[in-house]
């Protein structure tokens, strides 16, 4: 080691010389000090150590002590060789080639380590075969492997132990001991450490001993041992030293300077103050203490520029700066970035002026005052007034942030020539007086429009060859009501133009003023969708019961959307209704004078649909008809009284002969309800009155395609005859892959081919919201692109009925894309005249729908009743979806053969309000897929509850559920998962889709149903029960799955857990809950993930006395008769 003490040894001397006998305080023992920094050549420097005084019954009790002088010898206080480094977990490399130890040798003779063995718990111990010598001081590394290309760098390794045939390895998570014993089998020194999965050895660093002088018999693992700090105040500590270019940390062969601590040896004491007293290689050893001195000399810094000073009190140097002094121009620095700073005789100098270019500067306080600047500006104004660019008419500052000269942008208006007053305006006269611009405006000059404006709204005002004009502007003011009808006709028959003054912009303008009657002509259409209200389009709303105006709406929302229609809706709550919509007055007198209106006819058409809310609750819709304005009384064209919902559809009725030619027709769409909260709304579009009637469809033909060309004529092998439905479209199912061709035959009374020929020929297309439009129905071409084909004798032909007028051809190929599986409700609809650019004659069409049942090969199958679109099956379809399987929704039982070849069936009835009263049919459907080993499972708000809406059926028995009551308003949740969904948990639904009296259920004893799924709230039930027969599995739930919303859990997780118990039965438990059959009689556990459901010997299950044995008592609260 290297000492910054001269000669310590001259001080001994001295001192023996004299006489002197020095003393000092206390037991012997070692003294520690944290060492605050440490050099890579492991010189040690460590604050001085303050004497301590030691008193024994008061007294001060004083030991003589000889001082030793360098080099002489000291018996460390310690092993012969000691472990002074372990590598347990390294992370650059794998522990069977990167574990590594150091051994020290503290003593003054080399010792030579072969024939020695290394020990390690439960491992046989290795002697070191080959010669290792540890020489006095010094330190060797003993590796695993020796090769540093596979230890992680370890270039000094002495000894490798594997590569010597050693199996010894070093337990980073258990206890563990790493041993050295000689050639005699005499243990010289050990570590052991307690390591445990929480308290572990540090990933990737050693543990290094902080000096060899310290017990390292012991190593206790700090909570957090991968973080240096944590090992504080322990003997070993963590590496924070990074050897190399490794990752790991560690100083193999080396003093542990990353930790060292400095330990005093007391019999190398050499009573100086400002060394530490060192026993090194069986010698003492005698380094300076950094910053500490006896005089001025001892604090010399060999800089000029400091005063150098020892503290003799403390014994510690201090170096204080001397002011002005110097030894370089970059001393000389000062905050002022503009001025010239430069060092002469060791004194800085700083020019007066500013001799950097463009460079500005204000110190932090007024040099005239030597204060802060008064006011803040006068620092900005000192540092602008050292900036000038020799030009008027730019305001020079001071950019204080980048100490530069800036000039701002030119004063406006500010010039020294005329020049630059040059606007680029040819209509202003520029020039340059005392530094300011002059500009004269040039008279009725212009260089735009807007120098133009004369303030009349009603000119146009205009810029031409720099002149303006003033053009009157026919298109924003008006000149009479003959100009606004000439004009600005919007084309709306309920309205008059007139040319009136509108105040918001004072002027006259052309306004459409509705009429006070309105009356328009046949052929009538009326879609909405221009309206912005019903007075727009001549329609009015009259009651004759409780004022029911605001339920009307024009809206675009609703089943009937996205286009405009009319919308009566339930809110606000209204009682005792009577109202009707009533349209503008319908000339129709022209229609018996139409020469293409053979029937002398006139027909009434619109779309409808109508949902309800309460059952059992009626509301009634009529249509009436008159032409006296009699809307109470008139004639009933369409009437209906309902308790259920409608579904949509295009309705047609012809008018009787008092009102078909009438020039006053009028239609109402009348409504009749003690209260609006019995429905939810009624919707009405595209309202039509003309002469004439409808297409009708007489029959249609369905076609298998056994070629995708699908040719359909006599003898034809590109296609096979299904089957022929008479006045409507046959539902059809069919399975991915395949194609059909329907070919439709209409009948058209008054259709001839003069009208198609001015008025457009029939087209046929797949109409579209509210119900399904899916793009695998198209129409065929047969007539260039139309769809249709008008040659009576091919329509004769191929419908084989000589009341055939033409006929359309659609096309059903869903293609192999299993998402499109499902059932689809479609209409086909019909023009009988369409050309987008030809006058309207016939606005007619006929509307004929049908199920399209598009079947998967396998998965599972949602049966849905209520509709395909019902929320709780599609929740359902998309639950099975997300958790891989394939799946679809059906709507009727009967559209599959054999239900059989699916995984499953889910069905979904609904809830009070609107439920699905399961048929006898259905429920023997279902039952016979049970008895062939099937998978179901079934929910329903009032399914279980036989004594209300669902009458008991085959199907109950099989799902071993006992209804408890018909349930309440409302289930309030939470949902609490048991048996197999134990810890699952879930909110519910409060809407009234899903939450409406569900019946509370239980498992029917005895039976082997298991309840796993309750109601958590105030009110506690059970709400599911599934049962495995070991044949067949089933799930009865009184919830709908589509109201489950997520809480610890997602209804995506409760549905793998259902598809898992269908498909392999109640999964593998792993706590004693997870078995619980809820029968009083049987001991449920859990024992190597199998359920047990022990019997309890001679247990009676009761509810009260009288099931019980005469000499027993039933406890209620446990469920089982007692002694």
């Amino acid at each position: 080691m290297n000492s910054v003490f001269c000669n310590p040894k001259t001080w001994l001397g001295i001192l023996g010389t004299a006489g002197l006998v020095l003393a000092c305080s206390g037991e012997q023992k070692e003294t520690l000090s944290d060492i605050p920094s440490v050099g890579d050549t492991g010189t040690l420097v460590a604050p001085p150590q303050a004497a301590q005084d030691v008193t024994q019954g008061g007294s001060e009790t004083i030991v003589s002590q000889v001082f030793y002088a360098e080099g002489e010898p000291c018996t460390p206080p310690t092993s012969q060789v000691v472990i002074n480094e372990i590598m347990i977990d390294p992370n650059k490399v794998s522990d069977a080639y990167g574990e590594w130890f150091e051994v020290h040798n503290p003593g003054s003779t080399q010792i030579n380590l072969q024939g020695w063995k290394i020990r390690s718990n439960g491992q046989a111990d290795h002697t070191i075969v080959s010669s290792i010598v540890v020489p006095p001081g010094g330190y060797v590394v003993i590796c695993r492997n020796s090769d540093p290309n596979l230890n992680g760098g370890v270039t000094n390794c002495a000894y490798g132990w594997s590569q010597q045939g050693g199996g010894i390895s070093l337990a980073n998570t258990t206890p563990d001991t790493l041993e050295l014993l000689n050639p005699q089998g005499a243990i010289v020194d050990s570590v052991a450490w307690d390591a445990s999965s929480s308290r572990h050895a540090p990933v990737g660093r050693s543990i290094a001993l902080k000096h060899p002088f310290l017990d390292n018999s012991s190593i206790v693992f700090p909570s957090n041992p991968d973080d240096p700090a944590s090992w504080a105040n322990l003997n070993f500590g963590a590496s924070t030293n990074q050897w190399g270019d490794n990752t790991d940390y560690g100083t193999p062969g080396t003093r542990n300077i990353d930790v060292w601590k400095v330990i005093e040896h007391e019999a190398c004491n050499d009573n100086e103050i400002c060394t530490y007293d060192l026993c090194e290689a069986g010698a003492c050893h005698y380094e300076w203490k950094q910053n500490c001195c006896h005089s001025n000399a001892d604090c010399n810094d060999n800089n000029i520029c400091t005063q150098d000073v020892c503290d003799q009190q403390t014994n510690t140097c201090s170096h204080t700066h001397i002011e002005g002094c110097c030894t370089q121009n970059s001393d000389c620095v000062d905050e002022n970035p503009c001025n010239y700073d430069y060092c002469l005789n060791n004194t800085c100098r700083h020019s007066t002026y500013n001799v950097v270019p463009g460079c500005c500067w204000a110190p932090d306080v007024d040099p005239a005052t030597g204060q802060p600047w008064d006011p803040p500006e006068k620092k900005q104004q000192y540092a602008d007034s050292q900036c000038d660019d020799k030009n008027p008419c730019t305001p020079d500052y001071c950019d204080l942030q980048t100490n530069e000269c800036k000039a701002g942008p030119p004063t406006q208006g500010c010039c020294t020539t005329a020049a630059d007053c040059d606007d680029q305006n040819p209509c202003t006269w520029e020039d340059c007086f005392q530094y300011q611009c002059r500009r004269t405006q040039l008279y009725n000059c212009c260089v735009q429009d807007s120098d133009c404006n004369d303030n009349d709204p009603c000119t146009t005002d205009r810029c031409i060859m720099n002149a303006c004009r003033h053009l009157f502007d026919s298109t924003t003011c008006c000149v009479s009501d003959a100009w606004c009808a000439t004009n600005a006709d919007d084309h709306n028959p309920c309205t008059d133009e007139k040319c009136l003054y509108d105040p918001q912009v004072g002027i006259r303008t052309c306004q459409h003023v509705y009429k006070s009657f309105c009356s328009v002509q046949c052929p009538y259409e009326q879609n909405f969708n221009a309206a912005s209200n019903f007075q727009e389009v001549g329609w009015k709303v009259y009651d004759f019961g409780t004022n029911a105006k605001n339920n009307w709406h024009l809206t675009e929302t609703g089943s009937l959307g996205p286009d405009k229609h009319v919308l009566f809706t339930w809110n606000p709550t209204t009682v005792l209704v009577k109202s009707v919509n009533v349209t503008p007055f319908v000339d129709c007198s022209n229609a018996q004078a139409d020469a293409y209106n053979p029937l002398k006819t006139a027909t009434l058409q619109w779309r409808m649909a109508y949902k309800h809310y309460q059952q059992g609750q009626q509301v009634t819709l009529k249509v009436v008809g008159t032409d006296s304005g009699d809307y109470e009384g008139g004639t009933v064209l369409w009437q209906t009284t309902t308790d259920k919902d409608i579904e949509y559809d295009l309705y047609s009725v012809q008018l009787p002969s008092h009102l078909k030619f009438s020039n006053l027709l009028q239609v109402g769409f009348m409504i009749e309800t003690n209260s609006t909260i019995y429905l939810d709304s009624w919707q009405i579009d595209d309202v039509r009155i003309a002469a004439g009637v409808p297409n009708e469809v007489m029959k249609v033909k369905l076609y298998y395609c056994l070629t995708d060309n699908c040719r359909i004529a006599p003898g034809s092998t590109e296609s096979a005859f299904v089957s022929e439905s008479t006045g409507g479209f046959p539902d059809l199912t069919i399975a991915l892959g395949e194609k059909y061709r329907y070919l439709i035959c209409y009948k058209d009374r008054d259709a001839m081919d003069m009208a198609w020929n001015f008025y457009g020929y029939p087209e046929v297309y797949l109409e579209s919201a509210p119900l399904d439009y899916p793009p695998f129905i198209t129409p065929v071409p047969l007539s260039g692109t139309s769809p249709c084909q008008t040659l009576r004798t091919i329509a004769q032909t191929l419908c084989g009925d000589p009341d055939a007028m033409f006929i359309c051809m659609m096309d059903v190929k869903p293609g192999n894309d299993q998402t499109v599986a499902g059932v689809y409700r479609v209409a086909f609809a019909t023009y009988d005249e369409y050309d987008p650019v030809k006058p309207k004659h016939s606005p007619f069409e006929s509307l004929e729908k049908a199920t399209i049942n598009v079947l998967l090969p396998e998965g599972y199958l949602v049966w849905s009743p209520l509709g395909p679109s019902e929320p709780s099956a599609q929740a359902i379809l998309q639950a099975i979806r997300a958790n891989g399987r394939p799946a679809q929704i059906i709507t009727s039982l009967d559209v599959v053969q054999d239900l059989s070849q699916y995984d499953g069936v889910f069905a979904t009835l609904g809830v009070y309000g609107r439920y699905h009263t399961l048929t006898a049919h259905e429920a023997e459907i279902l039952k016979d897929f049970l008895d062939r080993g099937g998978r179901l499972y079934l929910e329903g708000g009032e399914f279980f509850y036989t004594d209300n809406m669902q009458p008991e059926t085959v199907l109950h028995p099989y799902f071993k559920v006992t209804a408890i009551s018909d349930g309440q308003v409302k289930i309030d949740g939470p949902l609490a998962g048991r048996n197999f969904l134990d810890t699952y948990t879930f909110g519910y639904s409060q809407s009234p889709l899903y939450n409406a009296w569900n019946d509370k259920i239980a498992h029917t004893p005895g039976e082997g149903g298991r309840e796993v799924l309750k109601n958590n709230g105030q009110n506690k039930f059970t709400v599911a029960v599934t049962y495995d027969s070991g044949a067949y599995r089933t799930i009865g739930s009184s919830i709908l799955f589509g109201g489950v919303q997520t809480g610890g859990s997602t209804p995506v997780q409760l549905m793998a857990k259902y598809l898992y118990f269908l498909e392999n039965g109640y999964p593998p438990c792993s706590a004693d809950a997870q078995c619980e059959d809820d029968e009083v009689c049987t001991v449920d556990s859990c024992s190597n993930n199998v359920c047990s459901n022990a019997q309890i010997p001679n247990c009676v299950p009761c509810s009260d006395d009288r099931q019980c044995q005469e000499d027993q008592a039933c406890n209620v609260a446990k469920g089982y008769c007692v002694d």
